[in-house]
Order: structure tokens, then C-alpha cells, then sequence
């Protein structure tokens, strides 16, 4: 039953696979080997046990998350980049839930290491922001309420809470992005 050619890389793939099918903390390690083709026994040889799975799952769903934002504002400037950012994030949302809940519990994990990790999520949102005539504190406060307001909409519609109106939510989304923008361009320090 062993598999040869598996490394560290391989498990953490299959593991965010499962993660996508089977939810965020709610799968384990036979699982894991069983999609694997391995004995538990043989992921040991790779892995500490299922948090550094969990870990590592996670920094991959904020590496792959960081690598879209900045693909997604690359060549663009000010408004057309943070619409194209906001657009990417919920699109990745969307598309991955599961990978996307293990992002958004980077702040609760008691791994240091992995909260830091979480910051990459935020360096291109403050990468935009640094084109508009902010403060740092207030860069803070902009970003705060732009990754509320974008992770409020995705739990919404998410839960379904937009569903019982016949207004387009791809354009309520559009809607709530470039009145932020608006209030972006017209805020004055």
C-alpha cells in the first residue's frame, strides 16, 4: 500500500483537497491516507500529525489567496486595481469556502507563525491603499472596513441571506465595492 514519490508537498495538497470536500477541521489523518493510497503509519514519515496538516493547509489557502490578490491588481492603479482585488477575493471565496475558513482563523491560531502568515492577505489591499492620500492610521481603519465589508457579504451570501430578492447580487457586491471607492476618493484626512 505504499505510495512511492510522497513528501511533505504531495499530503498538503491532498489535505487542502479534503479540506475542500470534507470541511475545514473536519477530516483526518486515515482519511487523508486512505485519498493517499498510504498507510496512516506512513504519513509520520512526513508529517508531526494533523495540526501541522491544519498549518500547513493554511498557509497554503493564504499563499494561493496573496498569489491571486496580486495577480488580480497587477497593472491596474487606485480604483480599477481594488475593484479587481475585491472581485478576486470573492471569487476565491466563493470557489474555495472551506480553504477560505482556514484564512479567516489565522487571527484565533496559536501558531505565531501562521498568524504572520495571515498578513499576506492584507499586503495588497495596503498596496492600493498607498495610492490614495492616507495616513497610516487611517490606511488601517480603510483596510479594516474594506476586508469587513467584503467578508460580511461573502458570510451572507454564503448563509443564503440574499437570496429572497430579485436584485442581481453580483451587482449588490459592485454596488457595496464602489461606494467604498467613492467614499475612498472623496475622504479627506
Amino acid at each position: 500500500m505504499a505510495k512511492k514519490g510522497l513528501d511533505s508537498k504531495i499530503i498538503i495538497s491532498t489535505a487542502a483537497q479534503l479540506v475542500e470536500e470534507k470541511g475545514y477541521d473536519h477530516f483526518s489523518l486515515n482519511e487523508l491516507a486512505l485519498k493517499l493510497g498510504v498507510k496512516t503509519a506512513s504519513l509520520y514519515n512526513h508529517i508531526e500529525g494533523i495540526q501541522e496538516v491544519n498549518s500547513k493547509v493554511s498557509h497554503l489557502a493564504v499563499s494561493r489567496l496573496h498569489l491571486i490578490l496580486e495577480e488580480s491588481i497587477a497593472r491596474k492603479e487606485r480604483d480599477e486595481a481594488l475593484m479587481s482585488l475585491t472581485m478576486a477575493y470573492r471569487d476565491f471565496a466563493k470557489k474555495n469556502p472551506e480553504l477560505y475558513k482556514a484564512v479567516i482563523k489565522l487571527p484565533s491560531s496559536e501558531d505565531d507563525q501562521l498568524k504572520e502568515s495571515g498578513a499576506q492577505v492584507v499586503e495588497p489591499i495596503i498596496a492600493i491603499l498607498r495610492k490614495y492620500a492616507l495616513n497610516e492610521v487611517d490606511m488601517i481603519h480603510f483596510s479594516r472596513a474594506l476586508r469587513s465589508a467584503i467578508h460580511g457579504f461573502v458570510e451572507m451570501e454564503e448563509a443564503g441571506f440574499f437570496r429572497r430578492h430579485d436584485a442581481n447580487i453580483d451587482i449588490s457586491y459592485e454596488k457595496m465595492i464602489k461606494g467604498y471607492i467613492l467614499i475612498l476618493n472623496s475622504y479627506n484626512n
